[in-house]
C-alpha cells in the first residue's frame, strides 16, 4: 500500500488521535536483500539444466523446486537434492559475490556469468565482462522499510537496471517487482490503523482515569 493511501486512512481518525498518529509515525531505516537476484540465478540455472546435471554425476534423483513446492503444499516434506543445494549456492554467489565459497561453486558461478556475457553481446550490449554482470546483479535487490508504530511493511525493488530487466524479459525470469506487488497487496494498513487506534484509546483512557483519580 502506498503512503498517500495510509495518510488517507489515518485522516478519517478522531483529531487528536490523528495529531498523535502523525507526529509518531516514521520509517525506518531501509533493509535489503538479493532475494531477486537469487531468484533470477536460480531460474537461469535451472533453465540451463545445471542442478539435474549435477544430481546426474552424483547420482542421485533429481527433485525439481516445482516438485518440492507441490510436496510442500501437500504437507510432505522432501529433502532437496544436491543439484539444487549446490545451486542454490551458486545463485547466492551471483546475487551477492564473495571470497568464501568453494571453488566447485565458483566455478559454476563463472560458467552462468559467461554464459550471460555472450548472450548479452550476442543480443548488441558490446563488450561487456562478467564481473561487470554480477556488479549489476549484485546490486539490484528487494528492500523493506517498516512504519512505525503501525507495524507497516512497504516492500520494493532497489537498484534494477536496464541488464538485469534485459535477462528478466528476454530469459524468461522472475521478475521481481511482481513478488513486490504481492507483498504489499498482502498488508491491511486499515486493519493495522484500527489496531493501534483501539490501543491508544485504551491508555488514553487509563492516562485520564488516573489524571482524574489525582486530582481527586
Amino acid at each position: 500500500m502506498e503512503l498517500g493511501a495510509i495518510i488517507e486512512h489515518i485522516q478519517r481518525l478522531p483529531k487528536q488521535a490523528q495529531t498523535v498518529l502523525l507526529r509518531e509515525l516514521k520509517p525506518t531505516d531501509a533493509k535489503h536483500t538479493p532475494a531477486g537476484a537469487v531468484l533470477m540465478a536460480m531460474q537461469l540455472l535451472t533453465a540451463l539444466g545445471v542442478p539435474r546435471r549435477i544430481d546426474l554425476v552424483l547420482g542421485e534423483e533429481h527433485t525439481s523446486i516445482k516438485y518440492l513446492k507441490k510436496e510442500m503444499d501437500a504437507g510432505r516434506k522432501q529433502v532437496p537434492s544436491s543439484g539444487i543445494l549446490i545451486c542454490l549456492l551458486v545463485a547466492d554467489m551471483l546475487a551477492y559475490p564473495k571470497i568464501d565459497a568453494y571453488l566447485f561453486v565458483k566455478v559454476l558461478a563463472y560458467f552462468v556469468l559467461a554464459f550471460l556475457r555472450w548472450y548479452a553481446e550476442e543480443h548488441g550490449y558490446g563488450k561487456i565482462t562478467e564481473s561487470k554482470i554480477q556488479d549489476q546483479l549484485s546490486e539490484m535487490s528487494i528492500s523493506r522499510i517498516s512504519i512505525e508504530p503501525l507495524g507497516i511493511d512497504k516492500w520494493s525493488v532497489a537498484n534494477d537496471n536496464p541488464l538485469t530487466i534485459f535477462f528478466r524479459s528476454s530469459l524468461g525470469l522472475p521478475d521481481p517487482h511482481e513478488a513486490i506487488n504481492i507483498l504489499n497487496g498482502l498488508v491491511d494498513a486499515k486493519r493495522q490503523i484500527t489496531l493501534w487506534l483501539q490501543a491508544w484509546e485504551q491508555t488514553h483512557w487509563t492516562d485520564n482515569i488516573a489524571t482524574q483519580h489525582d486530582s481527586g
